[in-house]
């Protein structure tokens, strides 16, 4: 069963059954169909911390769970990309977890700045990616009590 995940949550797909063996051949047509249909490839979730924040884990929860796998280094020590594959028209949500040093209530950083990037194929001679998407963290330390 988890070499049969390993095959279609990449792809977009789902380990469902086939209701009816006669149509298979229809079944898997519209599987690869919709594959097909992934329009944007080389897209990478970028995700910038200060120093004293770190990511401890980042998984995809929709539309289906994945491991995004191991970051790839980012333009600067303090980035990281972490591939997401070929895109299509699907929405895609995330469970993104940092480390933060403690503060006292009311301290407000940025916890860590996302961007959706368009990488560049290895050897075309573009100088940089392509930022589609950006949006900041901000982080606020509450006393317990106001939770």
């Amino acid at each position: 069963m988890g070499e049969l995940r390993g095959i279609a949550e990449p792809l977009g797909g789902t380990l469902d059954i086939v209701a009816d063996p006669a149509g298979l051949a229809a079944d898997l047509a519209q599987a690869v169909g919709s594959w097909l249909e992934k329009d944007i490839a080389n897209l990478y979730l970028r995700v910038w911390t200060p120093r004293s924040v770190r990511v401890t884990r980042l998984h995809q929860v929709s539309p289906f769970l994945s491991d995004v796998g191991a970051p790839w280094p980012g333009p600067n020590r303090n980035t990281v990309d972490y591939l997401l594959g070929s895109l299509g028209a699907e929405g895609r949500q995330f469970d993104l977890r940092l480390a933060l040093p403690c503060e006292e209530p009311g301290t407000e950083i940025l916890g860590a700045r996302l961007g959706l990037v368009l990488r560049a194929p290895a050897g075309d001679g573009a100088d940089s990616d392509d930022v589609h998407a950006q949006c900041d963290v901000p982080v606020v330390w509450r006393d317990g009590a106001e939770l």
